[in-house]
């Protein structure tokens, strides 16, 4: 039998490699309060938690009145911690190693709430983007800074870390063309075209606040030398979208929603829009287009105007 204060420095061990080799910041940070509050709330330790415990968080958190969405992803921190205990974090016992942990107690999908997929995606339409760009102040650092950002997500449809993170370093020119390198969930280094224009806003943002070296981060925060936050990407947006008046809530992973529709309504196909966005396989994808797709109803616009 293993002492009970080496268990608990294993588990500790496992829970920093466990968080380590997520690879987003957002990531680790969501996880590892996903996780602390959940063993907070129950006061044991890793290793005594059962599957009777995670069914009885899930149903605290319905209590709470969290959304499903939020609950399954709360749970799914959950479930990747001891699955990583269970396969890939091992412990020697009498001269032997084993996994520290032998089941997964969150890994049953009974216990997660029904959610459907891309239920709250919206997608600007091109007037809306136009709109929401142009309340940006240009004469100022602040507003070339956001004007950039807005209009990169827009184009690139990246996710938000993966954006709003770029460095000068992740920037290359091949045959006189420009792409940006980024990594996206899970996946090894990517590379997309940055068209001429997105390329001239960067260079002009980059050369009037200052200028970058390679390493530097391109979209600065309050900070000064460091990156602008998560919080702060999420507050430009919502501010911009109230000036130019558009309503309902508006993400920044919207923008994401936004490029896709932009390229699809541009002709492209849904295996071109799952190569974009990097989906799994073509399944979500075709889940992905109908959701945001019945939000634009052109046809019914031609219609109107004959019946009348």
């Amino acid at each position: 039998m293993v002492e009970q204060m080496s268990i608990k420095n294993d588990w500790d061990l496992c829970k920093e490699n466990w968080l380590e080799s997520r690879r987003s910041d957002n990531t680790r940070r969501s996880y590892d309060h996903a996780l602390g509050e959940f063993l907070l709330f129950f006061k044991v330790l890793p290793e005594q938690i059962t599957r009777q415990h995670v069914r009885d968080w899930a149903n605290e958190l319905k209590r709470r009145g969290l959304k499903s969405s939020t609950i399954c992803s709360r749970l799914a921190a959950i479930s990747s911690f001891f699955s990583f205990a269970c396969n890939e974090y091992q412990v020697q016992s009498y001269g032997a190693w084993i996994p520290l942990c032998e089941n997964n107690p969150a890994e049953l999908k009974s216990i997660r709430p029904r959610i459907v997929r891309f239920a709250e995606s919206r997608a600007l339409s091109t007037a809306e983007c136009k709109q929401l760009l142009a309340q940006c102040d240009l004469s100022k650092i602040s507003g070339q800074r956001d004007y950039v950002l807005l209009r990169g997500y827009m184009i690139l449809g990246r996710r938000n870390s993966e954006w709003r993170l770029a460095k000068v370093c992740n920037f290359e020119v091949n045959d006189g063309k420009v792409f940006f390198r980024w990594a996206g969930k899970g996946k090894s280094d990517e590379l997309i075209m940055v068209p001429e224009s997105l390329w001239k806003n960067l260079q002009e943002y980059i050369s009037n606040s200052g200028g970058r070296l390679i390493e530097d981060y391109i979209f600065r925060g309050r900070s000064g030398d460091g990156p602008i936050s998560d919080k702060r990407v999420g507050a430009v947006v919502t501010r911009y979208a109230r000036l130019a008046g558009i309503k309902g809530r508006l993400r920044v992973h919207d923008l994401r929603h936004t490029a896709a529709m932009l390229r699809r309504e541009n002709g492209a196909d849904v295996e071109e829009i799952r190569d974009f966005l990097k989906h799994s396989n073509l399944a979500v994808t075709q889940i992905y287009l109908h959701r945001l797709e019945r939000n634009f109803d052109n046809r019914g616009e031609e219609i109107s105007r004959l019946v009348y």
